[in-house]
């Protein structure tokens, strides 16, 4: 992508449609692209993976340097799609990807991990065995 990088912890519009005969004869797809974090709960993930992906999903600072830096800024706060909690209102980036603001809600609250997740955090793996 040329905004930063892949999309990380970021939802599909919940949009209700029936399947109609038409629709299945047609062989229109319904399906989701990234789906609903409920979509993506995985108790079963290691707390240091966890907490090591915490840390780079904070805004970047002068005591998080591995932080993401702000891609953008919205006029309206995103809600958590599990519990309705406000989250941000800003896009970060970083490490090769893009997540809203406070996606780290997603993985303390609810436990969501997605395979995007799994894939950042060896980004992060790789660059500090660099470094």
């Amino acid at each position: 992508m040329s905004d930063g990088g892949r999309r990380l912890l970021f939802w599909d519009d919940e949009i209700v449609v029936e399947e109609t005969p038409l629709i299945h004869a047609l062989g229109v797809s319904l399906g989701k692209r990234r789906g609903q974090p409920r979509d993506h709960v995985r108790r079963g993930v290691p707390a240091v993976d966890r907490l090591t992906l915490i840390d780079v999903l904070q805004l970047r600072s002068a005591t998080n340097p591995s932080g993401g830096a702000v891609l953008a800024s919205h006029a309206s706060w995103a809600v958590c799609r599990m519990c309705g909690r406000p989250l941000g209102t800003r896009d970060f980036f970083g490490h090769g990807f893009v997540w809203p603001e406070r996606a780290d809600h997603y993985v303390v609250a609810h436990q969501v991990w997605t395979p995007e997740c799994d894939e950042m955090l060896a980004a992060i793996r790789r660059e500090r065995r660099t470094t």
